[in-house]
């Protein structure tokens, strides 16, 4: 059996406001009637055209990624 990306989940503080962000950049609607989730106070989808879904989760506590140090030129 091969497996089907079926959305990408990112771990965030606000999922509305990061959906709604995301909208701006990439297009596509947020929190679209899909039968596989609902949209709720913890969870925000987008689906952006030619894309697979980006679903947003609140997280705890989040903390965001490090970057790595800067050296050389290079960065985030």
């Amino acid at each position: 059996m091969i497996g089907e990306l079926e959305c990408i989940v990112l771990d965030c503080p606000d999922p509305h406001a990061l959906a709604v962000f995301y909208s701006g950049l990439l297009g596509g609607e947020v929190n679209r009637p899909d039968p596989r989730w609902g949209p709720g106070e913890d969870f925000a989808t987008l689906h952006p055209p030619a894309a697979p879904p980006l679903c947003f989760q609140r997280v705890a506590d989040h903390r965001p990624p490090r970057c790595p140090t800067r050296r050389r030129g290079g960065g985030c």
